[in-house]
């Protein structure tokens, strides 16, 4: 069953392969395919090249691996309702997701990986835990995913649209390789799609009673056995072409649901069928969108196209200290809101925040990072001193960007009366 539950060089590879606008980004493509070089094995696959499944979604639970998933939108993603279930289960579980795209090898941080907090688990509400029939939720981001070659959707089949019987599809994920392995990179296997009846009387238990395969389910496998999706795979994407598609597409047709043990002979691993659900899947991505006003919650808040504006500690302004162990971001973006010439004025209008005995920034601090990822970082900031002012400027690059990050941290001692910075546009 599936329901286990050099900075130089770096640079030069981000700038040549990463930045793609999102318009130019079409669903189920791998732009990034013909860039990579093939690493030379889900049960029986192959190690997939960086790049060539850049829909692929690594769900970890509390900060482990627990599902794959398929990205879909820019906010939402894919997976099956048993990966997440028990979040609705037990509200006091305190079962924090997050979901990386762009992840290929887990055991480290990958090129172009983009990491977002999971807000809102939605499972589909006929899901049977049983049965595992509408094995199926949409789980939405704090922040959307910025589309480029490494990071792209699925194409979402149309409500009915099923690939042809013996349809080669492609089956990916970090699950077991064997009895005692999991993947540390990411794999994928291509097999066929069976027939539906096929799949019937493959997972019928016994002679006279029904089987437990429905119509919205799908089955694909090797009935020689050795080759199948396993154990920790679940929840990621079954993907196939589609006829008449012109760029050859891929359509995320399937979500690994369960099966009979691992690449048994005799047995197809059984996914399900996304395009029976396409309906729920539409009323879903309709919702209102989730949005976050803690900068201490989640990846932090965005505050767009602002002339001018404040930002400060929790509690500022209340006569009490800011909490121990925090981390808050904000991020101000004011692109669209500039000529080629114009500047933003950063100032601190009051500091206080805990600062080590030798005037260094070890314990609590205040980063203001600038640059087009936010990662060039502009300055570090504790004490009562209030500091000089800061002026950025549009970046050089093209399109070219004004944008600045703040990140706050708080250790788990004094704290201080915090601060609040002050920015506008000249």
């Amino acid at each position: 069953m599936r329901l286990c539950y050099m900075w130089n060089l770096g640079f030069i590879l981000w700038f040549l392969f990463s930045e793609t606008d999102a318009q130019q980004i079409s669903c189920g493509t791998t732009p990034a395919s013909t860039h990579g070089n093939a690493f030379a094995r889900i049960f029986g696959g192959t190690r997939a090249v960086y790049g060539s499944i850049p829909w692929q979604v690594n769900l970890l639970e509390n900060g482990s691996p627990r599902c794959g998933a398929t990205l879909i939108h820019q906010k939402w993603i894919l997976t099956a309702a048993h990966c997440v279930y028990l979040s609705l289960l037990n509200q006091n579980a305190n079962l924090e997701y997050t979901a990386i795209a762009g992840d290929h090898d887990t055991e480290k941080d990958d090129l172009f990986e983009q990491l977002r907090f999971v807000v809102r688990v939605t499972v589909h509400q006929a899901f049977d835990g049983k049965t595992l029939e509408n094995d199926i939720a949409l789980l939405e981001v704090d922040k959307e995913f910025a589309f480029n070659n490494y990071v792209v959707p699925a194409c979402l089949p149309n409500r009915g649209e099923l690939p042809y019987p013996f349809t080669n599809c492609e089956v990916s994920g970090w699950g077991f390789t064997s009895a005692t392995t999991k993947a540390e990179i990411l794999q994928k296997l291509d097999l066929p799609v069976l027939p539906h009846k096929a799949c019937e009387v493959i997972h019928t238990p016994t002679e006279g009673r029904p089987t437990i395969f429905t119509k919205k389910m799908l089955c694909a496998g090797h009935l020689e056995g050795g080759r199948d999706a396993c154990q920790g795979d679940s929840g990621g994407p079954l993907v196939c072409p589609t006829y008449g598609s012109s760029n050859g597409e891929k359509f995320v047709n399937g979500i690994v649901s369960w099966g009979n043990g691992c690449a048994e002979q005799g047995q197809a691993g059984v996914y399900t069928n996304v395009a029976s659900h396409r309906a729920w899947i539409d009323e879903t991505l309709a919702l209102k969108p989730v949005v976050n006003d803690n900068p201490c919650q989640y990846s932090g808040v965005e505050i767009r196209n602002q002339r001018e504006g404040s930002i400060h500690s929790p509690g500022f302004g209340n006569s009490t200290q800011y909490a121990s162990n925090l981390r808050c971001n904000w991020i101000v973006e004011l692109s669209d809101l500039t000529s080629a010439s114009d500047t933003v004025l950063i100032s601190f209008q009051r500091l206080d925040v805990e600062e080590s005995s030798d005037q260094e920034c070890r314990y609590d601090y205040v980063d203001i990072y600038g640059g087009d990822n936010l990662d060039i970082l502009q300055g570090t900031y504790c004490g009562r001193r209030r500091p000089a002012d800061l002026e950025l400027s549009k970046t050089r690059s093209t399109p070219s960007t004004l944008r600045f990050k703040v990140v706050f941290h708080s250790d788990s001692s004094i704290g201080r009366r915090g601060f609040r910075i002050n920015f506008r546009i000249p």
